[in-house]
């Protein structure tokens, strides 16, 4: 009898020894901070433009202990990525370039969160809470290619179709009577006709694209210029007149673009004298970019010679280097011919001025000096620039 009750007590050691290191295992068990709820950007939502946030209301700890979230981007809510290993401590939001993602794609996205630790990690249950699911669009693509060509009272547009659109949808101003806006054109068609627009007036359209789903593209737009058939303009919309001698067609002023003919800025390759508004500009080395207006281009010494040969300049005088106080051309006046009729100072007791014969209205523009601010040595060769146009034109524009 005494062995049995002494055997049960043992027993019973042994099961509250056991229970009472149960319970403080279970003490030190970590609970998991609760899910996640996401809030931005809004279920079924499109992005347009910028970077997109994403916030979620934050997770509640039960010890208070820091909170890890880590990002899950999927494009078919089954297999989910890792946003670049992102991971956050107690904070709510993150920012995404609008970049990362494709245009015109669906995107899941959802937030785990868990347990962080700096120091000693107690004992804890392995897992993630995690977050509901949300899907959000990219806006899809504009049009690609977007150009145009212009001439008397018309505009045309030209653009490349994006991939699954459903239509193209155009506006511009200022308005013009008779062209109702919007201008709704279907998919497949990549080009437009408008006519009645005015002569000299600068019209900026706007482009967008609108998919199957019926999400719209950021908004392309595009500035272009109605003139008539004796004019063309730069870069900058500054307006020139031409003039067509023999095979060749020149601008009859000088050029005033601050920019390429692509339209990107020139920087310091040109300067502004006092007398730019009537003169044009002065430029350096114009180097591989073309600033002349579209289909013009600076004009090369041979064509340069086109030019003389026109205006019946002898061959041994357009040959010939010019030194020594030579004139090319003197006997022949060519000079005269085609300076303009105003402006030139006099010489020597008689008018600088010229005949204008053929309409080529040269300037007496002269060139400039720049002081170098680093050295204070001066620069010089700062000049003006003729434009020529090309012999073969681009019927659709640059």
């Amino acid at each position: 009898m005494f062995r049995i009750f002494k055997n049960l007590t043992i027993i019973n050691a042994i099961i509250l020894l056991l229970f009472n290191y149960g319970c403080k295992k279970a003490e030190t068990l970590n609970k998991l901070p609760s899910a996640p709820i996401l809030l931005e950007p809004q279920n079924g939502s499109v992005t347009v433009t910028g970077d997109v946030i994403f916030k979620w209301q934050e997770s509640h700890d039960p010890e208070g202990d820091n909170i890890q979230y880590i990002a899950y981007f999927s494009t078919d809510s089954a297999n989910w990525k890792v946003y670049q290993n992102y991971t956050l401590i107690n904070k709510a939001t993150f920012t995404v370039p609008l970049s990362y993602f494709d245009q015109g794609q669906k995107y899941y996205w959802k937030i785990t969160s868990e347990n962080s630790f700096s120091g000693l990690v107690p004992s804890h249950e392995e897992g993630q809470s995690v977050s509901n699911v949300f899907y959000f669009y990219t806006s899809p693509p504009g049009v690609v290619a977007l150009h145009d060509s212009s001439g008397n009272g018309f505009v045309n547009l030209y653009w490349t179709d994006p991939v699954n659109l459903n239509h193209i949808l155009i506006t511009f101003e200022p308005q013009v009577s008779g062209i109702s806006q919007p201008i709704t054109l279907s998919a497949g068609v990549g080009k437009i006709a408008m006519n009645g627009l005015g002569n000299g007036t600068v019209y900026n359209f706007y482009v967008k694209a609108f998919d199957q789903l019926g999400h719209v593209s950021k908004t392309d737009t595009i500035r272009s210029l109605p003139l008539l058939p004796i004019q063309v303009h730069d870069a900058d919309f500054n307006i020139y007149s031409i003039v067509t001698m023999g095979t060749q067609t020149w601008l009859r002023e000088n050029l005033r673009t601050t920019k390429w003919q692509d339209g990107t800025s020139m920087g310091n390759f040109y300067y502004k004298g006092s007398k730019s508004d009537i003169y044009g500009l002065y430029y350096t080395a114009v180097g591989s970019k073309n600033p002349c207006p579209c289909e013009y281009h600076v004009p090369s010494a041979e064509e340069w010679k086109i030019f003389e040969r026109y205006l019946g300049m002898p061959e041994e005088d357009i040959n010939h280097s010019s030194s020594n106080g030579y004139i090319r051309g003197g006997d022949e006046k060519i000079g005269f011919l085609i300076k303009s009729q105003t402006g030139w100072s006099d010489y020597m007791g008689a008018s600088g001025n010229g005949s204008d014969l053929y309409g080529f209205n040269a300037l007496p523009s002269g060139f400039i000096f720049t002081e170098n601010s680093i050295s204070s040595e001066k620069e010089l060769g700062k000049t003006t620039v003729f434009c020529l146009q090309k012999a073969i034109l681009q019927l659709a524009g640059c």
